[in-house]
């Protein structure tokens, strides 16, 4: 499988939606890399949950169904026809919007 991706930046931060980019992994595993996972965390909390129910094909995602106020990070994962590798270290935390 692929190695991680960079570490992901976050841009364009909304009320219920962030904006992430990433480069990809230096290491594709010896086979193209076929598409990336996006995944989400509640800074505070302890579990990782998908951003997408469809493999991502770009370098740049923007996650919905965020929740306004809450401080988010984000983390990319690369796969490869061998499946999926190991995650990018998280961004930086983030805190969404809220909106008036």
């Amino acid at each position: 499988p692929p190695g991680p991706p960079a570490r992901p930046e976050v841009e364009n931060v909304g009320g219920k939606t962030a904006t992430i980019t990433w480069k990809r992994p230096a290491d594709d595993g010896g086979s193209d890399i076929t598409g990336y996972m996006v995944e989400k965390k509640e800074k505070k909390g302890m579990r990782w949950s998908r951003a997408s129910k469809k493999v991502i094909l770009d370098l740049h995602f923007e996650v919905q169904g965020l929740t306004e106020g809450v401080e988010y990070q984000f983390r990319v994962t690369a796969e490869n026809k061998a499946g999926f590798g190991e995650p990018s270290e998280p961004s930086q935390p983030v805190t969404t919007k809220v909106m008036a």
